[in-house]
């Protein structure tokens, strides 16, 4: 590198961080200056986030309604907003979105690309309510292709940047995108080339006096450009994407910096559709709202007794039950009594349709379709997942602003939390019972328990501690038969009735009865009277007594199993069914080196090499799966010392009252030494089978038991089967030197010497005998090994060179 190249470098460094540092100042001063802004509005500012009539002149509107409305009206004139994302998010469509309300505005407008030809991008244009023909044919929205310009004469930047500049003040324009500033830079080698290249695009951009967007690919989520220099010349930075909710995709919207402007750093979930981008900012609400102590009744009289009057108004009260317990319908008489008395009414149904609804009302008398002519009750019915969760709460607050709603049923909150992941939902209820306190709206929520009968938890997702009252409904046993029993769990800020009740349902709706006496165990859904209860503590003494004797036998003979494992001299375990050892016995120590203390708690793999840890993991696997029986395993294990010692594992399932596994028992053989002389035997039979000596074993009846290749081949024998078993009288000529060999091995213990041999085919040729007596460790002869070496050729060279 030269030193004028040197220096161009440190310089453009000098200069881009100089710029860093008071872009940097700038953002610190014009934050604090908008955060104490915000201070002093922030009481009269409390719904009210419509950019004023003023801010427009400043601003540029993007034409997204809520966007424009998180920013006071849109981006600053005159900023470099980068758009980030990868791949499908949308940039291109917020980016032309943006362009063509610019053109309602009276801005000219210039779309650069390098990624996609004129006719396609036209083309997906037209499908869009926003797209105006018309500022395309008078070219007020100039859509420019670059390679069109540029095709084989390469990529200059000095040229490229003359370009640009050209085309905005060509068309006077207000308005610029470039489509990618990515794609412009993927055409330069040279990193510190393409850093600088976009460190003028910067200072240009900022001359030019228009607004302009710089879409950047790039799919990692915790970048925003490619090159790490995009984001310092941009005044404002947004981060679209697509995220995973559970078996779907969902795009959304990040603002990560604006200057001059605050914002909420939050993920924005967003949609497309014919009418472009919208986005679904959340609602905040404060906890000031209004507290005025006054009742609202139920529409059942029995019920407001046991609330001491009724839910108090501006409350939310939880209904809470398991399936068709009647949480609906009680949610329904909350609302008919509203509509009775000319309050405005909201039902939101997430399970069942419209029609449905009002069909189910009617056979309890009460005509909704009536209501809603008359504008007092707005129903909405619609499933979860067919549409955002800030979607839903978007239209429960058009509902409630626009028809100054004082009722609201939500039905039910069960089925949302099915829809979507668990913290996502929490933080939605917790908006929606906030919003709905703000507007003095009394609501009703209703969910599903998981228990049809008896007791259920309402601790999962905050909902027992987010709601003012709890209304829990629920299925008892009683006397043999299944009863629904209704109690207030909880009322804040008020006595309420703790009695437990039974209720019905008639054609009149829910209809509660007296308390319940002399009865226990109704909140475990098995009611019992007190002299019931009596009789049963009898035998439940009776029981524990038997049981107690139980548990001592069987301590005794968890005792009893402790001594003979520790007596065995093989290594007898337990383990779960993780394969982590709950016992062991003590032989573990002068097997692997532990004390039997040692092993509890970590597994049989801790003890193994990687490879025979995975090997050995398969199989256990396999073997638990099926709850099969651990048969004659060879593994070997690791000692406390690093030295390799070979196991033989036997075991069985060991299964509770309901057939399900939960580990194994057995017993470890040490084979070490087995297998070491296995190791040596292999290596004999290797040499005795790769011996150019022909070998055969004989039986002491004189039947040949084995032979290696080389005998085979000596005596041109195919295979093994034409001479095992055969006698060996037949190897030699002369039949009777047998006997002779065999008698003078088993009196010398062995016999060398010379005979002539006959083939298979009946050939002869000249041999010499070594033969052997193989004996058992009592010396007892079990066989002979007999060795043959042809001497055919040595033979005819002796007799030449003796007639020579």
């Amino acid at each position: 590198m030269s030193d004028k190249t040197k220096k161009d470098n440190q310089s453009q460094g000098q200069s881009l961080h100089q710029y860093q540092n008071v872009v940097q100042e700038l953002d610190q001063m014009l934050q604090q200056k908008q955060s104490n802004a915000q201070e002093s509005k922030q009481s009269s500012k409390k719904y009210d986030n419509k950019p004023k009539p003023q801010d427009m002149v400043n601003n540029s509107a993007t034409g997204i309604k809520e966007f424009d409305e998180l920013l006071d009206g849109g981006f600053p004139k005159g900023a470099v907003v980068l758009l980030a994302g990868s791949s499908g998010s949308g940039k291109t469509i917020f980016a032309f979105q943006w362009l063509f309300e610019g053109i309602k505005n009276k801005e000219n407008a210039v779309y650069i690309t390098l990624t996609e030809p004129l006719f396609k991008i036209v083309k997906n244009l037209e499908k869009m309510d926003f797209y105006d023909r018309d500022a395309i044919e008078q070219e007020k929205l100039k859509i420019v292709d670059m390679r069109d310009s540029y095709a084989g004469k390469g990529f200059n930047p000095r040229e490229i940047l003359d370009f640009i500049e050209g085309q905005v003040k060509q068309t006077n324009a207000k308005r610029l995108c470039i489509d990618s500033i990515t794609a412009v830079a993927y055409h330069y080698n040279d990193k510190s080339q393409i850093r600088t290249f976009i460190f003028e695009l910067g200072k240009i951009l900022a001359t030019l006096g228009c607004t302009t967007i710089l879409t950047s690919e790039v799919a990692d989520p915790d970048k925003y450009s490619v090159y790490e220099v995009e984001e310092f010349i941009a005044d404002a930075i947004l981060r679209l994407d697509q995220i995973r909710v559970k078996d779907d995709f969902q795009r959304v919207m990040r603002i990560v910096k604006v200057r001059g402007k605050s914002y909420r750093a939050e993920a924005i979930p967003l949609k497309i559709s014919a009418d472009g981008i919208e986005i679904f900012p959340k609602i905040h609400s404060s906890l000031e709202y209004r507290s005025t102590g006054e009742r609202v009744t139920t529409g059942n009289h029995v019920l407001d007794d046991m609330l001491m009057g009724g839910v108090i108004q501006g409350y939310t009260t939880l209904v809470a039950g398991s399936t068709g317990t009647g949480k609906t319908l009680l949610a329904l008489q909350f609302i008919m009594d509203g509509l009775k008395k000319g309050e405005p009414c909201f039902y939101a149904g997430f399970e069942e349709s419209k029609e449905q609804l009002t069909r189910n009302a009617k056979s309890f008398g009460w005509n909704l379709e009536e209501y809603e002519k008359k504008g007092l009750l707005t129903i909405r019915s619609v499933y979860p997942s067919d549409k955002l969760l800030e979607e839903h709460l978007k239209d429960i607050k058009q509902v409630v602003e626009n028809n100054n709603i004082k009722r609201c049923v939500i039905d039910s909150l069960s089925s949302i939390l099915h829809s979507f992941d668990e913290d996502v939902f929490s933080g939605f209820a917790i908006r929606l019972n906030g919003y709905l306190k703000a507007h003095d709206v009394t609501s009703y929520f209703t969910t599903t328990t998981g228990a049809l009968i008896g007791s259920a938890t309402l601790a999962e997702n905050n909902l027992s501690t987010l709601t003012d009252s709890i209304i829990m409904l629920r299925y008892v046993e009683m006397q043999g038969k299944l009863e629904s029993v209704i109690n207030i769990l909880k009322m804040r800020g008020s006595a309420h009735c703790k009695d437990l009740r039974r209720y019905e349902i008639t054609n009149k709706g829910v209809v509660i009865g007296s308390p319940l006496s002399d009865y226990e165990g109704i909140m475990t859904g098995s009611s019992k009277k007190i002299h019931e209860l009596e009789e049963e503590g009898e035998k439940l003494k009776k029981i524990i007594k038997e049981k107690e004797e139980m548990e001592g036998a069987l301590r005794n003979s968890e005792e009893r199993f402790k001594d003979i494992s520790y007596s065995m001299a093989d290594w007898v375990w337990e383990v779960d069914k993780g394969g982590r050892y709950t016992f062991s016995s003590g032989r573990v120590k002068e097997i692997l080196g532990y004390e039997h203390e040692e092993l509890i708690g970590k597994t049989l793999f801790d003890f193994m090499s990687e490879d025979e840890a995975k090997r050995v993991g398969d199989i256990f696997k396999e073997i638990t799966s099926e709850k099969k029986p651990i048969v004659d395993l060879e593994n070997w294990h690791l000692t406390k010392k690093g030295e390799k010692i070979y196991l033989l594992t036997n075991g069985v399932p060991m299964l509770n009252e309901n057939g399900e596994l939960i580990g194994y028992r057995g017993v470890d053989k040490d084979i070490t030494e087995r297998k070491k002389m296995e190791h040596a035997l292999r290596i004999k039979e290797s040499a005795v089978s790769s011996s150019i000596n022909a070998i055969a074993f004989i039986d002491l009846e004189g039947k040949v038991t084995y032979v290696n290749p080389s005998f085979l081949e000596m005596w041109r024998y195919d295979s093994e089967k034409e001479v095992l078993g055969k006698t060996a009288v037949t190897l030699w000529q002369k039949k009777g030197q047998y006997m002779e060999i065999m008698d003078a091995s088993f009196e010398k213990g062995g016999w060398v010497g010379e005979l002539v041999a006959e083939r298979s085919d009946g050939s002869l040729f000249d041999a010499q005998l070594s033969a052997n007596i193989v004996k058992d460790e009592e010396d007892n002869p079990i066989c002979m090994m007999v060795s043959f070496v042809d001497i055919t050729k040595t033979k005819r060279l002796e007799e030449a060179l003796r007639t020579t």
